[in-house]
């Protein structure tokens, strides 16, 4: 019985202990699970922040990219700006010696002539050919001043070549031809460094272009010269005072080899020509305007600053002929004398009485009565136009009573 009854519950307790081993495994599969879950929120939650944190930096970036292409905008402007700056430095530099730095042109061939008619004659004087300058110097200075007469010359050249009838041309003496002798060798050998046979017209031209770069500006030498500089106010015109200003001031420039400052320095251009303005309560006035939001951009181009300052100086020209003439008409108050200038305690301003007597002109009965003013001071001789207070009694005698006379101090009256 007992066998049958182990037999029986074997299976059975075999049965309840592989459903709690399953159970158990169950929860244990269960944990597992959840522990997974977990990390796996987790994992993304940390996927979640870190993409937060990469947009953060792309919008980050995405500003930067923004400031940078800005940036970038405003250097491509200022580029273009400043290549415009140094185009027209380098036309007007090459405007000016053009002689020297464009290439030579080959005179063209003559056109066919036309016969003169019969009984004229054309004959060309001696004063049709220009003369071509000679260069004997050694320094920037003279090297520019050739330049400027060799500028000249050729175009003295080029006019006389349009003016001439059919079609002879006058040739342009090379540069190697202006130089003096004596100079030619020193040159050769010290500045160009080739023998003085082997130069050709493009060693001379470099030589001579070589003068075009400015030294380092001497700030102490400029500031000094720019102090003497100042607005000639005896031109009539408020605009040529202007212009006479401005080329007051290049020529301070060339004089000092300073060409091309007023484009690299407009600022310190602007300054020189502010503080040069006449007459000073002008100058006061302009100094106020350019400090104006709607004016600060004329300190960085003195072409409009010249604009702007000729265009208000023809307008205060408007009002200058009105100004002078109120300060024309306007008296000069002279200085008291001391004795005009405020009385002491106890004296007050002297009475003068002076008697008229019948058929006795006016003038010479005050000279009459008055025997002492040769002693008073000038200022209390004549009474002017906006001195102190002076009271003279003209009395005539037929008219007050003899009560009122005043008498002397030491004289009885007259019964």
């Amino acid at each position: 019985m007992d066998d049958v009854q182990n037999a029986v519950g074997a299976p059975t307790r075999h049965t309840y202990e592989q459903m709690v081993h399953l159970h158990h495994q169950q929860q244990l599969h269960s944990q597992q699970q959840m522990e997974m879950n977990n990390r796996l929120m987790a994992e993304l939650e940390e996927q979640r922040r870190r993409q937060e944190i990469l947009v953060q930096q792309l919008h980050v970036q995405k500003h930067q990219t923004e400031a940078h292409e800005h940036g970038l905008h405003q250097a491509a402007a200022a580029s273009v700006k400043q290549g415009e700056q140094l185009e027209e430095m380098r036309r007007r530099t090459s405007a000016r010696w053009h002689a020297l730095s464009a290439a030579p042109v080959l005179a063209a061939a003559a056109p066919p002539t036309t016969p003169a008619a019969a009984g004229v004659q054309i004959v060309y004087g001696l004063q049709e050919m220009p003369k071509a300058p000679s260069f004997n110097g050694n320094t920037k200075v003279q090297m520019r001043k050739f330049m400027d007469q060799y500028e000249a010359y050729a175009r003295e050249v080029n006019i006389a070549n349009h003016q001439r009838p059919g079609g002879a041309q006058i040739q342009r003496a090379p540069l190697s031809a202006c130089i003096d002798p004596l100079a030619v060798e020193r040159i050769a050998f010290c500045e160009i460094g080739k023998p003085s046979h082997e130069l050709t017209e493009d060693d001379w031209r470099v030589f001579f272009l070589g003068a075009k770069d400015c030294d380092p500006v001497d700030m102490s030498k400029l500031d000094g010269a720019m102090a003497k500089l100042k607005m000639d106010t005896a031109v009539q015109s408020a605009e040529s005072r202007v212009s006479k200003l401005v080329s007051d001031f290049e020529a301070v420039l060339v004089r000092l080899s300073m060409e091309g400052f007023a484009e690299a320095k407009p600022k310190l251009t602007v300054d020189y020509l502010v503080a040069a303005v006449q007459p000073p309560a002008v100058r006061a006035r302009v100094k106020e305007l350019m400090k104006l939001n709607e004016n600060r951009g004329l300190k960085k181009d003195a072409r409009d600053f010249k604009r702007w300052l000729s265009d208000y100086m023809r307008r205060y020209g408007e009002f200058e002929p009105m100004m002078a003439a109120v300060v024309a008409a306007t008296p000069k108050l002279d200085k008291l004398s001391a004795a005009a200038k405020i009385p002491k305690a106890g004296k007050g301003p002297k009475v003068v009485a002076v008697v008229n007597v019948d058929k006795v002109p006016m003038m010479a009965a005050v000279v009459a009565a008055t025997p002492k003013l040769d002693k008073l001071s000038a200022a209390a001789k004549i009474p002017k136009a906006g001195k102190g207070p002076k009271v003279v009694a003209v009395v005539n005698v037929d008219k007050v009573p003899k009560s009122n006379v005043p008498v002397p101090s030491g004289r009885k009256p007259s019964r």
